[in-house]
């Protein structure tokens, strides 16, 4: 199948749209009931938090011999056409606790976050909750450093992210990212988290590694693992609909088990305590 994806972090403008395939109108309406649906779940859970997160309320005190992760990301962590605990942070939440009852896993996403808007929220807020490990949920227009929203129609919008004079400034953020949560006590992990993986990807993926391994930030790479799992996948299956680009269940339940497996190896799990 060819195909083109256009892909955004906007909870409403993202899309996918297939060169050679087209849809009825019925079709159309029926996938964007569906989205403002469950939407509509996921808003009635974040309205009832403070931080408009779709994750339960948690107290800034950590409960006594308790380890706490946060996961830091945008709308593929708050949910956007999928109900919020399909999402792979509340999925990794769920299966740590069924095995380490004494790990909290918190979910910290907004639609549109980029890293930097992730790291003033842990600077102002987040560094409260006395968290032990920090993880951040990367997908690809992260390096985005402007306040404003992004754009949902600019394709050259996302390629200059990757230009040498925005990768500079944002490698800057990076470390200053990785020293406040140094001066917090706790660690820091990238999950580099793929919707595709053509040539342009790929190369900005290896842009982002090339920035983690310089500033000495640990991340997790799903690239590679991307390839082999879903080669032989049509990339329409790994997607909540045709109208909305962001990951479905089959790729929530990848970048959760990846990630699970990656924190067990690293001994973040074993008793609460980390790998240092």
């Amino acid at each position: 199948m060819t195909f083109y994806i256009l892909f955004f972090n906007s909870c409403i403008q993202s899309k996918l749209i297939y060169s050679d395939n087209t849809y009825s109108d019925e079709m159309i309406e029926k996938w964007q009931k569906e989205r403002d649906s469950i939407n509509a779940l996921n808003k009635a859970v974040s309205d009832i938090n403070p931080y408009n997160f779709t994750d339960r309320i948690r107290l800034e005190n950590k409960p006594e011999n308790v380890y706490r992760i946060a996961v830091l990301g945008d709308s593929w962590i708050y949910g956007d056409g999928i109900y919020y605990k399909k999402t792979w942070s509340h999925l990794l939440e769920d299966k740590i606790m069924e095995r380490y009852p004494h790990v909290e896993v918190l979910s910290w996403g907004l639609c549109g976050w980029s890293t930097k808007q992730q790291y003033n929220f842990y600077e102002k807020y987040g560094y409260k909750y006395q968290i032990d490990l920090i993880i951040v949920g990367f997908v690809e227009n992260d390096p985005y450093l402007g306040n404003r929203c992004q754009p949902a129609d600019s394709w050259q919008w996302q390629k200059d992210l990757y230009a040498e004079e925005n990768l500079e400034k944002y490698s800057e953020l990076i470390k200053d990212f990785d020293l406040f949560v140094k001066q917090q006590n706790a660690d820091l992990i990238f999950v580099l988290t793929p919707l595709a993986a053509d040539s342009i990807r790929i190369a900005w993926n290896n842009a982002i590694k090339s920035i983690l391994d310089h500033a000495g930030i640990d991340y997790l790479d799903l690239y590679p693992a991307f390839i082999s799992e879903f080669k032989n996948f049509e990339h329409e299956r790994l997607m909540i609909s045709p109208i909305n680009s962001h990951p479905g269940e089959l790729l929530n339940l990848f970048f959760m088990n990846k990630t699970f497996v990656y924190l067990k190896s690293k001994k973040y799990l074993k008793n609460g305590t980390t790998a240092k």
